[in-house]
């Protein structure tokens, strides 16, 4: 895989089409409009391979108020594909976020298999579970879901928040919490300001579960029966 490089503008729509539409179902992934709209510089991360088209892109919304740093998507082109290309890519992008925006922690959305079967088109949560393992993630403990994206979309329920800490002072010292539990709530908010109609009861729990006075316990990604699934929406 080619050395990592930040996106230029006239790559966005190639990069929606080509990769991320055929990597996400769609209620995962927000629409072209507004990828194109508001990726902003240096979070849209790409690879190319030998004929210098985009092989593979890391997508990531920072949150400068709160220094925290979520991975939107993770995706390598369908006739890209290759062994541990997913994991040189999210490994050199950490290192180039870290250097473009310092962030105090990192985080992913993930599918608990529990919810979600495997595809060829779109992946086996087990087996990103376990990608995400090998790079150091840990789960937090809350009933975490994704919110619809759209008034047309639905939510996604049944996933599982995951944190790799980047700042040490953000984790208690045995390294069994995340202590930034406020920071994370200021994100979600950011991100839904409020909850749509009938998520109301699982944006609730998840709000108060980041609450925890004692901070959030981190959880290894091999025994998720630790981390509380979402509340239905209705």
């Amino acid at each position: 895989m080619a050395d990592i490089q930040v996106a230029r503008p006239n790559q966005l729509a190639d990069i929606y089409d080509r990769i991320l539409a055929r990597s996400f179902p769609s209620d995962e992934l927000v629409d072209r409009a507004t990828f194109l709209t508001y990726a902003t510089w240096g979070e849209v991360l790409v690879s190319a391979d030998d004929l210098e088209q985009v092989a593979a892109v890391a997508v990531a919304d920072y949150s400068s108020a709160t220094q925290l740093l979520l991975v939107e998507y993770l995706a390598v082109a369908p006739e890209s594909r290759e062994g541990g290309s997913g994991r040189k890519l999210l490994k050199a992008a950490q290192k180039r976020w870290s250097e473009l925006m310092a962030p105090g922690a990192f985080l992913a959305e993930l599918e608990r298999p529990e919810g979600h079967v495997a595809s060829a088109e779109f992946g086996d949560p087990v087996r990103r579970l376990k990608f995400y393992q090998r790079l150091g993630y840990k789960a937090l403990a809350l009933p975490y879901y994704q919110p619809a994206l759209s008034p047309e979309g639905r939510a996604v329920m049944d996933l599982v928040l995951v944190v790799l800490v980047n700042d040490p002072e953000w984790a208690s010292a045995d390294g069994a919490r995340f202590t930034e539990g406020a920071r994370l709530e200021a994100l979600l908010l950011e991100r839904m300001p409020a909850p749509a109609p009938g998520e109301e009861a699982a944006w609730a729990a998840l709000m108060e579960a980041t609450r925890n006075p004692e901070g959030i316990e981190l959880v290894e990604l091999s025994d998720l029966s630790q981390v509380p699934r979402s509340v239905p929406v209705s």
